[in-house]
């Protein structure tokens, strides 16, 4: 793949299974949106605007999300994202213990080196 086949945008929504013991915040099967944008002059900034729009569209206007820094191998830089609670609306920077509290997942830039793997000059 060359970097004249960009951009590249996808959506990838699907059930996920881990091996985990099931509590009042995680079960064995969750459901995951990935995304993955990659073109020139994309930044991190760009990533965070995508999630607080999407946040808000999806959850509602008086839901808010916030990203901080996090490590995921293939990624640099990496951050998560948490979310207001939907449920009793407490912030996740509150950290109000709840019986479901507030949502985090993860957000990063691919590394340069797993876009060089299928011919993509990450550095550009």
């Amino acid at each position: 793949m060359a970097n004249d086949s960009l951009p590249i945008h996808s959506v990838m929504p699907g059930r996920c299974y881990r091996r985990d013991t099931p509590d009042s915040r995680h079960l064995a099967t969750f459901h995951q949106i990935e995304g993955l944008v990659v073109d020139r002059g994309i930044t991190f900034a760009d990533l965070a605007g995508v999630i607080e729009t999407f946040t808000r569209a999806y959850f509602g206007p008086d839901i808010e999300s916030r990203l901080r820094p996090g490590y995921f191998p293939f990624t640099e830089p990496s951050a998560e994202f948490e979310v207001t609670c939907t449920i009793c609306r407490a912030k996740a920077v509150e950290r109000v213990p709840t019986p479901v509290g507030s949502s985090s997942a993860d957000a990063a830039v691919l590394d340069p080196a797993v876009l060089a793997a299928v011919g993509i000059d990450g550095e550009e």
